[in-house]
């Protein structure tokens, strides 16, 4: 696997990672010449990303900094976007579980001191995502749920962003505090097709 545009080299075995995406499945499923390398490349992938990716296919956890509660907020926010990271590499690569397992660790971070988002980082997904991608749907939850923080920056996030907001603001009535609303993340998981699992 090369990654990147200076194409890092990572090896991976391709039944862990056939087993997590459809992206590895179909590529994998390809004819391939014998005696020629099984070699694929990924130039839009970050390789920081990539390797954290590597780990968890084989380990299941996502490994590097943990955030606590006394965490400073340039810390979450490193993790936080991270992690959100982490998810548009799953949706680039049709991968459910990372998708989930993300969404997850996103979810164990969050609190009501802290945005899961700044204008950059909308800016990025809604760009790197379709309409109602469930970290979309995330992003304007803990925004709704936050709303004091999110208004002295309102003018500076994506007008498809500042739309999502609205509508959802106009949905989410009456709305619950945040410790609640966060409780329920499972809202938030794609279910997973067993089939896709199967070789």
């Amino acid at each position: 696997m090369l990654v990147g545009p200076k194409e890092t080299r990572f090896s991976i075995h391709q039944e862990a990672i056939c087993d997590k995406s459809k992206f590895f499945k179909a590529a994998c499923s390809k004819r391939w010449i014998e005696g020629q390398e099984k070699l694929l490349r990924l130039p839009e992938a970050k390789p920081g990303v990539f390797r954290r990716y590597s780990n968890w296919v084989y380990s299941g956890l996502i490994s590097g900094m943990r955030c606590t509660q006394t965490s400073s907020i340039e810390d979450k926010t490193s993790e936080h976007v991270s992690l959100i990271n982490l998810y548009l590499l799953g949706d680039s690569l049709d991968d459910i579980q990372l998708r989930n397992t993300a969404i997850q660790e996103l979810s164990k971070h969050l609190d009501a001191s802290n945005l899961l988002s700044g204008p950059s980082v909308a800016a990025k997904v809604w760009s790197s995502t379709p309409p109602g991608s469930r970290l979309r749907k995330l992003i304007v939850h803990n925004i709704l749920c936050s709303r004091e923080q999110f208004v002295a920056e309102a003018a500076n996030y994506p007008e498809e962003f500042m739309r999502e907001i609205a509508l959802a603001a106009l949905c989410k009535v009456p709305t619950v505090s945040f410790d609640e609303a966060n409780r329920n993340f499972e809202q938030f998981l794609e279910l997973e097709d067993p089939k896709d699992n199967n070789n």
